[in-house]
């Protein structure tokens, strides 16, 4: 049925069903047969003015208008084009087309494939509302105005590879049910990015972005491999698995979880529903697993998961209320610059665990763990528990990026421990630096594998979980890096596993403690047996005597205790007493006051 008149804001052609503009004889440009189109074509362009909007657009009209086009650019012509609601049937291809004035495709329907490959718009091009039932193409296009793409619906592939913004880029409201991908895009003058939804995935690896840009999203997936922020960026991101392998931050960045967009809430279930059978795509994986998975995905709740920041400047990053537990830190740049708020890492199996080679029970004290020693850990003998799906990064966003194909070692993970912690520091959080402290040392501590053992046991790529069967891994034929990651000494490795064990590195004060009182109880065994010398008669050493002046001798670093007649064994044993019992007293004191400091 034919719209009303206060639909369209132009005559309406006199064919049944149609609302194109009028264009000679009561009828559009689709209408016109073949003598009269091309001189209706001539006056319009003539009066600067190219008028198809609400016309049925086919292969031979198309024809037609671009080389009606090309000869007004021959003759220095700039005419407005006007295709504002109007229908093209097919595949409609613009590749190489220059347009000298303004291009108006608002609220346009194309049928088909739409190819803009190589145009150029020398003056603003309006896109708003446009529905592009298939494929769109604007890989290489100019657009040396604005371009408006605001409420515009893409059901296929939109990609804008390689293509130039040299004004606003606006495309709140848009809507992507395949990839949108913007590969290599430059985006000169641009401050705003969306909001937009993207189904499955956002590309905007290697694209630069000139000024300061706000970019909201909702989607599956947000690639910026490569991306430079010349002058910062305001990422506001829901669901998507985000991958920032080497970007550059020049400017002050937040990368945050956004709030749910009014502009695009009404979709958003469709995204969710994507996000949450996401596992069902991930390969070689047992059902269990998948479940979990899922499990994992609804409760994220439209959170954002960073994936990776191998390489990435990061410096002048900050990151609030994402989930960090897959995030890959490998090689980042300025990693002591990095702020992180409200962003969650992954923890430690919880509960007993029975974990070779230990022979009784163990349970892992909670604190915040870096994925890659996750991945790790999982390869080594007492791997029970780690390593669970919140860790695994996903497939379509790692495999086609990655370069390393074996898992982290603690060489590798100790200095991103470092690193971190030193920004917790300077950010004078006491107890997030702590945690990141007992990672440093904790990997610091390991004993790192041989050549024949450096791989991981089970899968080859990054973050694939290890084989259920413990498989073998290729060898490593790096001789170089083997040399660049020495080995911690032996002797050092003997005093952290000490430090370790008495201690939790100064952070564990109920193990310092236990250290404490076992010590006092076992010296007490020994001055009993073999500390005490000749006693007066009828007064033989006692246990109870013997646990009074290992406790005293242990609080009394400068003051010697009443010596009941010492063998030169007790004081031997005196002396040690008297300098290790203050030590793990004042470990216990330091660790708790890592805690509790801010």
């Amino acid at each position: 049925m034919v719209p009303s008149a206060p639909e369209i804001e132009w005559e309406a052609c006199t064919e049944r069903d149609c609302i194109g503009a009028v264009a000679e004889d009561g009828r559009c440009l689709g209408h016109l047969g073949d003598h009269k189109l091309g001189a209706a074509l001539d006056r319009q362009l003539g009066d600067g003015v190219l008028d198809a909007r609400g016309a049925p657009i086919y292969g031979t009209v198309l024809s037609r208008i671009l080389d009606a086009l090309r000869d007004a650019r021959t003759h220095e012509a700039k005419p407005t084009v006007l295709f504002g609601r109007a229908t093209f049937s097919g595949d409609a291809s613009f590749s190489g087309a220059t347009f000298s004035g303004a291009a108006r495709f608002d609220r346009a329907a194309f049928s088909g494939g739409a190819w803009f490959s190589g145009a150029t718009f020398s003056g603003g091009a309006w896109f708003s509302g446009a529905a592009f039932s298939g494929d769109a193409s604007f890989i290489g296009a100019t657009f040396s105005g604005g371009a408006w793409f605001s409420g515009a619906t893409f059901s296929g592939a939109a990609r804008f590879n390689a293509a130039t913004f040299s004004g606003a880029a606006r495309f709140d409201r848009a809507a992507f049910s395949g990839d949108a991908r913007f590969s290599g895009a430059a985006f000169e003058r641009a401050r705003e990015f969306g909001p937009l939804l993207a189904l499955a995935a956002l590309d905007l690896d290697a694209a630069a972005f000139d000024r300061a840009i706000r970019i909201e999203v909702s989607s599956n997936a947000l690639s910026c491999r490569g991306t430079r922020f010349r002058e910062g960026a305001n990422l506001q991101v829901r669901w998507a698995e985000v991958v920032l392998d080497e970007a550059e931050f020049a400017g002050p960045s937040i990368l945050a979880t956004a709030e749910p967009n009014d502009a695009i809430k009404g979709r958003e279930g469709e995204l969710a529903a994507l996000c949450q059978g996401r596992a069902r795509l991930v390969r070689e994986r047992s059902k269990r697993e998948r479940s979990e998975q899922m499990r994992l995905e609804q409760a994220r709740s439209g959170r954002a998961r960073i994936v990776s920041l191998r390489r990435a400047n990061v410096g002048n990053l900050a990151l609030s209320g994402v989930d960090l537990a897959a995030c890959r830190f490998e090689g980042a740049h300025n990693l002591d610059g990095l702020r992180t708020e409200g962003a969650t890492f992954a923890q430690p199996p919880s509960g007993w665990r029975w974990n070779k080679p230990w022979p009784f029970p163990r349970k892992w004290t909670p604190r915040q763990v870096l994925a890659e020693e996750h991945e790790w850990r999982s390869h080594q003998a007492d791997s029970q528990g780690w390593y669970p799906p919140e860790c695994w990064p996903p497939w379509g966003l790692t495999e086609s990026g990655s370069s390393r194909t074996e898992a982290p070692r603690p060489q590798q993970i100790a200095p991103i421990y470092r690193d971190l912690r030193k920004g917790r520091e300077d950010n004078k959080d006491e107890p997030g630096a702590a945690d990141f402290y007992y990672g440093e040392m904790e990997m610091r501590r390991q004993r790192p594998r041989s050549r024949a053992t450096a791989q991981p046991t089970g899968g080859d790529r990054l973050g694939e979980p290890p084989d259920e069967h413990g498989g073998d891994a290729r060898a490593d034929a790096s001789a170089p890096e083997d040399a660049a990651l020495r080995s911690t000494p032996l002797s050092e490795r003997l005093i952290l596993a000490l430090y370790w064990l008495v201690s939790g590195y100064g952070l564990r004060a109920s193990r310092a403690l236990t250290a404490l009182l076992v010590t006092v109880v076992l010296f007490a065994v020994c001055f009993w047996a073999i500390g005490f010398g000749s006693q007066p008669p009828g007064q033989s050493p006692d246990f109870i005597r013997a646990l009074l002046f290992s406790v005293e001798s242990t609080s009394s670093l400068f003051r010697v205790p009443d010596t009941p007649g010492l063998t030169r064994i007790g004081e031997a044993l005196q002396i040690v007493l008297r300098l290790i019992g203050p030590l793990f007293f004042g470990l216990a004191l330091l660790s708790l006051r890592g805690r509790v400091k801010r």
